[in-house]
């Protein structure tokens, strides 16, 4: 799409680590072992901007994943990289801890009450699809 973003993020949920395992009883005892990680969804709700870019740029993902023929689009054209960051809150120039992925848009939703005086929030969800590469 072509497209470089900057919004700053309500809340969001980062998965760090999430390592199977595996148990093998050896005699009276257990042994536990890793048998591998995953890195799950990344959850984020952004406070909709007066311009509708959030809800936009969902759509326009949506557009280059699904083609009108029921066809799939190629990862190329919907794949991206995500990356969250933590800055101090007294000193937004001052990065704490950052973490970037490769992923696609897994889940747009918008939940619309005309009697509702708070900001529009917009939650996405990415999938992602590489977590191998960092």
């Amino acid at each position: 799409i072509g497209w470089a973003v900057e919004w700053l993020a309500q809340s969001c949920s980062v998965s760090i680590l999430d390592a199977q395992s595996d148990s093998v009883q050896v005699g009276h005892f257990q042994q536990n072992f890793f048998t591998g990680a995953n890195e799950n969804d990344v959850d984020i709700t952004f406070l909709e901007t007066k311009g509708g870019n959030i809800l936009n740029f969902a759509s326009a993902m949506k557009e280059q994943m699904f083609n009108p023929d029921g066809t799939q689009g190629l990862p190329n054209d919907y794949m991206m990289w995500l990356s969250v960051s933590l800055f101090n809150r007294t000193n937004r120039d001052d990065l704490i801890w950052t973490k970037e992925s490769i992923v696609a848009l897994k889940v747009a939703s918008v939940e619309l009450a005309a009697n509702s005086p708070d900001l529009l929030s917009v939650p996405l969800t990415f999938m992602k699809m590489y977590p191998m590469i960092k």
